[in-house]
């Protein structure tokens, strides 16, 4: 695990806690980061969910407050 956090966290531009954090690996059609996870592929934000908070509640969506959708900084993650 320590392996993989290193890699997907050399992947993301971190300037502080309040601004975005912008995923720099690969991205889907609309912008959003994509990740090898538990071996398949995920967005990158609800990864980074995952590895902050633990599963995401079936039903629900891992939503952006800044609405930007390469930025995976957990201050700007919520579920709806």
């Amino acid at each position: 695990m320590q392996n993989y956090l290193t890699t997907f966290y050399n992947k993301i531009s971190i300037s502080d806690q309040y601004e975005c954090w912008i995923w720099n690996g690969c991205k889907n059609w609309a912008g959003y980061g994509v990740s090898r996870y538990e071996g398949g592929y995920e967005k990158a934000h609800r990864v980074m969910w995952r590895l902050q908070h633990g599963e995401i509640p079936k039903g629900m969506f891992v939503l952006h407050e800044c609405d930007v959708p390469d930025c995976v900084s957990p201050f700007h993650l919520f579920l709806g």
